[in-house]
This record gives C-alpha cells, sequence and structure tokens, in this order.
C-alpha cells in the first residue's frame, strides 16, 4: 500500500520512519519518471486485496493516512 509519495528523500523517510515506530513494515521506493525522481512511502506487503483492505483501515484510524492499493514489482527500496 502506498501512503505518501514525495520529491524529496528526508520527507519520505521521515514518514516511513514514523510508521515503522508504530510497528508497520514501511520502506520507501524510489521512483525516477525520466527526469524526475521520487519517493514512495510503501506499507506490506500484503498477501491479498482483504489484507490490504484492512490495513488501509487500519492505517486511516491510527495514522490518519490515505493509503492507496498498488501492485508493485520488486524495486530499490530502503
Amino acid at each position: 500500500m502506498q501512503v505518501g509519495s514525495f520529491s524529496q528523500s528526508d520527507n519520505a523517510d521521515r514518514l516511513r520512519d514514523r510508521l515503522r515506530a508504530d510497528g508497520q513494515p514501511a520502506h520507501r521506493q524510489l521512483v525516477k519518471t525520466g527526469q524526475v525522481t521520487g519517493y514512495r512511502v510503501l506499507v506490506g506487503p500484503s498477501k491479498t486485496r482483504p489484507q490490504a483492505e484492512e490495513l488501509q483501515k487500519l492505517l486511516a484510524a491510527k495514522q490518519q493516512l490515505k493509503g492507496i492499493i498498488i501492485e508493485i514489482s520488486p524495486g530499490k527500496d530502503k
């Protein structure tokens, strides 16, 4: 689940660290689109869509985050 998208890695790292401190399996993923570099903050993975939907509800309630469920290929993350 993607819970944030940032142009600066420091902002992504802060959100990732906040989620990890709350016990969530959060990580940052580098995304390059042409000349632009961005950073996604992801939580998961979830094995099934219903699990991802439950995680989405949990993060909305506990962290006030509107995550979106996405399917991604493994990439470079920290």
